[in-house]
């Protein structure tokens, strides 16, 4: 049976022979006597919601949305997003680059198929540990696996518009999207700036909600997490390419 520590919130494994005793929470460690006020959350606990609303909730209750999905079930819906995400974007910011002239339409849409998935989750876990780091040094409670659900879960939003953005390519300009020489694209970018900057906004939002939920951090201490996490993955990329710059050169 579920029932939630009094300490840091969470719901937890406990047996009814447990009652009138000592228990040591597993998320923070704390030890509280059970007793019968805590029935109450055992039946709430029990009857659960479908999880499959998190999807429309997560755009308007991020807080108490992530934590229902770090409670109940962390890797809810990750895989989707990966491959949602990453197919999409690889779309999309291939656009310019006329790689089609080389492999093709389905061609392009089969690297984004492989490429795509892979190149997210690879920057999701990379975000997420300078964020977990970083959060760390701030005294924030959160573990890895908590701060990558946050991660994946705040870009849900920008699927939106990668979608909507690939779609308007292949209205205007069908299979030849990927290819040199199909005219100019200022109409579809400007319409698509504009959609990933609502978007953007949208997704720093979830971001800044979810790390307050894990870290258990205020709406500041939030923001710079999320500030100084990006400050130490720029100046390492830079770092990194510095250094392959100089190996390259001499």
């Amino acid at each position: 049976m579920n029932i939630k520590c009094p300490h840091c919130k969470k719901i937890f494994d406990v047996s009814q022979a447990d009652f009138g005793n000592s228990v040591v929470c597993t998320h923070c460690n704390n030890e509280f006597l059970i007793d019968t006020k805590y029935l109450p959350h055992l039946e709430k606990s029990e009857k659960k919601k479908p999880l499959f609303n998190v999807w429309f909730l997560i755009l308007f209750k991020p807080r108490s949305t992530i934590k229902r999905i770090v409670e109940e079930k962390p890797k809810y819906g990750l895989i989707i997003i990966i491959f949602i995400y990453g197919i999409s974007n690889f779309l999309d910011s291939v656009v310019n680059l006329n790689i089609g002239d080389y492999f093709g339409l389905w061609g392009v849409i089969f690297l984004s198929v492989i490429l795509g998935p892979i190149i997210a989750i690879t920057v999701f876990y990379i975000q997420s540990g300078f964020l977990g780091g970083c959060g760390r040094m701030l005294k924030g409670k959160a573990n890895d696996n908590e701060i990558l659900t946050v991660a994946i879960w705040a870009h849900y939003p920008l699927c939106i518009p990668l979608i909507l953005s690939i779609i308007l390519n292949f209205i205007y300009f069908k299979t030849r999207m990927y290819i040199h020489g199909i005219g100019q694209r200022e109409i579809i970018d400007m319409v698509s700036g504009v959609l990933f900057l609502v978007f953007g906004f949208w997704s720093l939002f979830i971001f800044i909600q979810g790390i307050k939920e894990v870290h258990g951090f205020g709406f500041f201490k939030s923001i710079i997490t999320i500030v100084f996490s990006w400050m130490l993955l720029l100046i390492s990329l830079i770092i990194i390419a510095g250094i392959c710059c100089f190996f390259i050169l001499f």
